[in-house]
């Protein structure tokens, strides 16, 4: 019942009755010490810590000219192997913990590093880390070298009432250059967020400039911010208004609809609201970043859908009733961008009978060989 394997050049079998050890392991000084042992209980023994009590535990030290992890040494303890995992450090600051590492020839910009998975085993063990419940995966931010370690650091989960052997999704990312991206995979600053984020308690406090929209995304808005200003004195800034903004790529003679609820909220009362329509990004050479703009009193009855425009614009006095189904336009601002009361969908109008109104992107002013211009309306109370 007994093995033995040595390397000292000795010609011996392993000797122990009963619960002793069945496997023996020797050391090649020639000394006939034994380095470790395995009983039939399933106990390991170690040179310099005796007999195990838990299912695996291992102690030593390891040096080179690039290493030195003296004492550490991982243990997991239970039995059943269902326990934790304890990894300690023998003090030595840097060497301890846990490494995951990519072993092959080449590692490329985008492939895993490595990364640690949590699930159950109702249903099935996933085979791969990105389809558990959740996880952390690591991918290199570029291809590796002896100069060339940057790495990106990721967080998955799987949403509620998702099959198993199913990838989850990424939701965060700590990129290379330390920036957060939520809900992205890419961020210029050290925060980006890609949809809704509401601060529910207290205030949110920028020291430096606050931007809204960026030209590319469809619709910005804010209510109060604290900005600190160049004397570092905290002032209150109301910018309750609302703002959208269209592309050539994703409305091109085409419409979007206004939110109604935000346009009653600042337009339907005695005084109106504020509406600046215009264009940016328009030269044709390209060199040029300019802005051409009408600002307008716009007043809007939310129970009729009458509307007037009271001064300002080449339409100033003009007003019509939203819902009644005549094609009608509240301002025209350059043939470029229209805020119009109907629809239109590929330079065609459509049946419109709703009481909605619309941001329509036009044909004029679109150099489509040089810049693609945008059409931008703000509404402010």
């Amino acid at each position: 019942r007994q093995m033995a394997f040595r390397t000292d050049g000795v010609s011996q079998y392993a000797s122990g009755v009963g619960s002793y050890p069945f496997v023996w392991m020797y050391g090649g000084d020639g000394s006939g010490n034994r380095l470790m042992m395995l009983n039939t209980s399933g106990q390991i023994y170690t040179k310099g810590y005796g007999w195990l009590h838990d299912k695996f535990q291992a102690k030593g030290s390891y040096a080179s000219s690039s290493h030195n992890h003296n004492g550490t040494y991982v243990r997991m303890t239970g039995d059943t192997m269902t326990g934790h995992l304890k990894v300690r450090s023998g003090g030595d600051n840097g060497a301890g913990g846990i490494m995951l590492y990519r072993n092959d020839s080449t590692t490329s910009l985008g492939e895993r590093l490595g990364g640690i998975g949590f699930d159950s085993s109702d249903g099935n063990v996933p085979s791969d880390i990105d389809e558990a419940s959740a996880s952390i995966i690591a991918i290199a931010a570029e291809s590796h070298g002896t100069s060339d370690k940057g790495g990106h650091l990721t967080f998955w989960t799987s949403p509620v009432n998702q099959d198993d052997d199913t990838k989850g999704a990424e939701r965060m990312r700590i990129l290379d250059n330390g920036n957060v991206a939520i809900g992205t995979t890419s961020s210029t600053n050290k925060l980006r967020v890609y949809g809704s984020f509401r601060v529910s308690a207290g205030h949110a406090y920028f020291e430096q400039h606050v931007y809204m929209g960026n030209g590319y995304t469809d619709e910005a808005m804010a209510t109060t911010w604290r900005v600190n200003d160049s004397t570092n004195n905290w002032n209150w800034h109301n910018l309750d208004r609302y703002q959208v903004v269209l592309t050539y790529n994703s409305h091109y003679r085409s419409t979007k609809a206004l939110d109604m609820g935000r346009i009653h909220k600042y337009c339907d009362d005695y005084d109106g609201c504020q509406v600046v329509l215009g264009m940016v990004d328009w030269y044709s050479s390209g060199t040029k970043y300019e802005m051409a703009h009408y600002t307008f009193r716009f007043h809007y009855d939310a129970g009729t859908g009458r509307w007037r425009v009271a001064d300002g614009g080449p339409a100033g006095g003009n007003s019509g009733d939203d819902g009644d189904s005549s094609e009608k336009h509240i301002l025209n601002a350059f043939d470029a961008c229209y805020f119009s009361e109907h629809q239109y969908i590929g330079g065609t109008a459509q049946n419109d009978g709703t009481k909605q109104l619309y941001l329509l992107y036009w044909s004029g002013y679109t150099h489509s060989s040089v810049k693609k211009k945008k059409c931008v309306i703000t509404f402010m109370d």
